[in-house]
């Protein structure tokens, strides 16, 4: 019984990717910090007034959920926790 090279190709012709201008690799957003942004608008938007919780909702992911504990989820930050950060600015 024969099995099949799966290692073989049929086409010995190989693409030339030399002759293609290449362009800066993208910049992927990272989803981690896009969503903790959010979240961090998400939160301050239950206490605070829109204008001032998008003012202040990129420092408050920066300075409050980027630090929090690993494992620590911040929709466990209390009103509270929240309230302080803010007064405290």
């Amino acid at each position: 019984m024969h099995t099949p090279d799966l290692h073989t190709t049929t086409s010995t012709q190989q693409p030339d990717y030399n002759h293609y201008h290449t362009s800066p690799p993208l910049q992927l957003r990272d989803s981690h910090n896009d969503s903790n942004t959010l979240l961090a608008l998400a939160l301050l938007l239950d206490f605070l007034p829109h204008e001032r919780a998008h003012q202040l909702h990129q420092r408050f992911a920066s300075e409050v959920l980027y630090k929090l504990p690993q494992g620590r989820s911040p929709l466990f930050l209390s009103r509270h926790d929240i309230m302080s950060w803010v007064n405290a600015i």
